[in-house]
């Protein structure tokens, strides 16, 4: 138990690192970084390559790579953030996901100068050589140095941050911004360091990370869970406590997997782990969300939009089923509307709600037999249910928190999929086309129904909840009931959007429903517009049909690029460009 133990310490360090950056940017910036753990592994990426293609020292490689996320970080503040100071804080976290994704595409480019290479397979150090035995688990020198650089790099930055004058400037400027600001500390250059420092550090312990655990592509989410599950133990606040709650993250993933050999239950734990953090800490700023939607007058949604919807039924199946995926993702979109204009919340959990409704109907459509109506309305109900739970859960958590939560909840859903999804595959519709028919039909009912919903007294109360929670108290209205009415018709509609995926697909797995797709969903509904049905719809096709006809590292791009500009060109969405006849 002893090895397993040093070992978890060693393989903590780099959720470590990343939960000190994300203490240190929430600090300064008031924000989730979402893009800080990518910033970490581009610089790894850059370590390998340089010693795989060009021989470079791993030693000078990892302050190189470490240089290089610093660098690109930096640049995100000064180029990016800037931009926001003035904005919510709600909307600077939402323009770091859409830094994550041009990030992950940077990866890309990174990987594509590899030649191929796989980054977690050959590489090797020189410390490999000094190992010793520790209750059979095989520990050596790399996995020392990485504990040392974890407690020497939070000794040093509290050193900095107590007595050097940057770090002072830095502290100032953390506390009370203004008044740092009318004493003549640098506020902004003392952000951009902060930046510069959380990049640099997360990318250094990934480089001193690849030759124990290697690295794959795909572990971003991973990492970011336990990071955040760090900080918010932290309270957000702390260093020291970040640093020892992620080399926790590393030891219970260790023991978790030698007893059940697997993910699954530490990514469970760690979802729960935030919840209930979140509810002990203060509050995250970013109490409510409210898209912007002054350009956008409301109306009723005109019949020839059915037009356009109607033109794949006749281009053939392949056009018909990639049709029918764009108009699914626009189901789980129109979800992500009602969290976010109903209920003033932000969601990165919606596609772990479609994975819940997945694998209920699924299961019964391929497992027991039900017809799939009967198996896509309990999927859908399923979905609702849990959402509701995950509502009660965070009755409490607000804003940011609320989307830490949702994101957390993704991943755990992600990790679950394999172990609960159906043994047998889903049964198929008779073609593309019909499903496509069945699809828009369905999509078509979501929104009628969220239009017909939103102007009776449930979506009045619920808009005034969002706006003035007390004097809707006065009125009679109860803030908690009406909260809960929000979370049970997104998880419906997110659920009902599952289980015809789960149809489309002729199977449910984790592939299926990855966390990236909670993140793109999101996108979707803020480039649209998150401010009613038509928006989502509109955000999933102009979205998700550019990233069936690119490859995929290149619609990361075109994600990234699109929500940056939305939010810095057009807050309300593409579709507060021009008159849209709609309501949400």
């Amino acid at each position: 138990m002893i090895g397993i133990l040093l070992l978890g310490l060693s393989t903590g360090v780099v959720p470590a690192m990343l939960a000190v950056g994300l203490v240190l940017i929430y600090r300064t910036h008031r924000i989730v970084n979402f893009a800080l753990a990518g910033a970490g592994i581009l610089g790894g990426l850059v370590c390998v390559r340089l010693v795989q293609a060009w021989q470079v020292p791993w030693g000078l490689a990892v302050l190189a790579g470490a240089g290089a996320a610093a660098l690109v970080f930096g640049l995100s503040e000064y180029l990016l953030a800037r931009r926001f100071e003035r904005a919510p804080r709600t909307t600077l976290t939402i323009a770091t996901i859409g830094l994550a994704q041009l990030l992950l595409f940077a990866e890309a480019v990174v990987r594509w100068a590899s030649s191929g290479r796989q980054e977690s397979a050959d590489l090797r150090t020189s410390l490999a050589t000094v190992r010793w035995s520790v209750d059979g688990v095989i520990l050596d020198a790399n996995s020392a140095l990485l504990v040392l650089f974890a407690l020497a790099a939070v000794t040093a930055l509290t050193l900095f941050l107590s007595r050097s004058r940057y770090g002072l400037a830095v502290r100032a400027a953390a506390d009370d911004p203004a008044r740092a600001a009318q004493l003549g500390v640098p506020v902004r250059r003392a952000g951009t360091l902060v930046w510069i420092v959380a990049a640099g550090l997360a990318a250094a312990a990934v480089s001193l990370q690849v030759p124990i655990l290697g690295l794959a592509s795909g572990q971003g989410h991973g990492l970011l869970l336990r990071a955040l599950a760090a900080a918010v133990v932290a309270r957000m606040v702390s260093l020291p406590v970040a640093l020892v709650a992620g080399l926790a993250t590393g030891v219970i993933d260790q023991v978790v997997y030698s007893l059940f050999g697997g993910s699954t239950p530490a990514d469970v734990l760690y979802a729960v782990l935030i919840v209930v953090a979140l509810l002990l800490v203060r509050p995250l700023p970013g109490r409510t969300f409210r898209p912007a939607q002054a350009l956008a007058p409301r109306g009723r949604v005109h019949p020839a939009w059915a037009l356009p919807a109607a033109v794949p039924v006749f281009l053939g199946e392949g056009t018909a089923n990639r049709a029918a995926t764009v108009a699914i993702y626009a189901i789980v979109v129109v979800s992500v509307v009602v969290v976010a204009e109903w209920a003033g919340e932000l969601s990165l959990g919606q596609f772990g709600l479609a994975g819940v409704g997945a694998v209920v109907a699924g299961r019964l459509t391929a497992d027991v037999g039900v017809a799939f109506p009967t198996a896509a309305l309990a999927g859908a109900l399923a979905a609702g249910l849990v959402s509701v739970l995950l509502g009660l859960a965070t009755l409490r958590v607000r804003g940011l928190g609320f989307a830490v939560a949702t994101l957390g909840f993704a991943v755990a859903v992600h990790s679950a999929i394999p172990l609960l999804a159906p043994r047998a595959r889903p049964a198929l519709v008779a073609s593309d086309r019909v499903l496509y028919v069945i699809v828009v039909v369905v999509l078509g009912l979501v929104m009628l129904g969220l239009v017909r919903l939103r102007r009776t007294r449930t979506g009045r109360a619920a808009l005034a909840v969002r706006d003035d929670p007390a004097s809707a108290r006065v009125y009679g209205i109860s803030p908690i009931r009406v909260r809960l009415t929000c979370f049970a018709v997104a998880g419906t509609v997110a659920g009902l959007g599952g289980a015809l995926l789960a149809v489309h697909q002729h199977a449910v797995t984790a592939s299926s429903f990855p966390v990236a797709e909670s993140v793109a969903v999101l996108t979707m509904a803020v480039v649209g517009g998150a401010w009613s049905p038509a928006g989502a719809v509109l955000g999933a096709v102009v979205i998700r049909s550019s990233t069936l006809f690119l490859p995929a590292d290149f619609s990361l791009l075109l994600t990234g690029a699109g929500l940056i500009a939305v939010l810095l060109l057009a807050p309300g969405g593409l579709a507060a460009l021009r008159p849209v006849r709609a309501a949400a």
